[in-house]
């Protein structure tokens, strides 16, 4: 299981930064640092990310992250028109089910709740990736591509919307075609985009 920090208590950042030339011994920078923070009445806390398995309990709670995910951070790019058969609300979830565990599929955990996942197939194809409407920019995407990518030893392929492309883009990602995806008579624009492995020197 891998962990990220995903956050720190501002007050930390400003004292490594004002105090930590100042302070000689790190036991005297932690003892200022702890009556500082307990004549303030400071809570800090640290959020861990945390990257694991996809699990058959997890497919309802990520079947409305990315329903809300589509038709937020998607709006942006897409009609509504487009949004609503892209994201219908209606999935079936056994074959969400099914083809997550065919696939190699893992979630990011912070806290409680889900905030992204993501899945590749055995022949490197990156079929999924969706992060919380309300934790974008944090870096998630970024943790659960690593992980995805990290397990396959081919070209990894992935289908990217016109949202991702530029995300997918400074990870090295390129486009090979534009493309025209049709759902119930609506069109929708993604872009095939490959990623090359690089084969270590021995």
């Amino acid at each position: 299981m891998q962990q990220y920090d995903t956050g720190i208590c501002p007050l930390l950042q400003i004292c490594s930064r004002g105090m930590m030339g100042k302070c000689m011994r790190r036991s005297i920078y932690l003892k200022y640092l702890i009556y500082l923070l307990k004549r303030e009445s400071v809570f800090v806390e640290v959020q861990v990310l945390f990257i694991r398995a996809y699990q058959p309990s997890d497919c309802m709670e990520i079947m409305e992250l990315f329903y809300r995910t589509v038709h937020t951070v998607n709006a942006k790019d897409y009609t509504a028109e487009q949004l609503n058969v892209w994201a219908t609300g209606q999935a079936d979830r056994e074959k969400w089910n099914q083809s997550f565990c065919e696939n190699d599929s893992i979630v990011a955990v912070e806290g409680k709740i889900i905030v992204g996942f993501g899945d590749i197939d055995r022949t490197g194809y990156l079929d999924r990736l969706y992060v919380h409407k309300d934790y974008q920019r944090k870096g998630i995407a970024t943790a659960i591509c690593n992980e995805l990518e990290g397990r396959v030893h081919q070209t990894v392929v992935t289908h990217a919307s016109i949202t991702a492309r530029p995300f997918f883009e400074k990870r090295g990602y390129q486009v090979l075609r534009e493309q025209q995806i049709e759902r119930q008579g609506i069109f929708l624009k993604n872009f095939i985009m490959e990623k090359e492995r690089q084969t270590p020197i021995m």
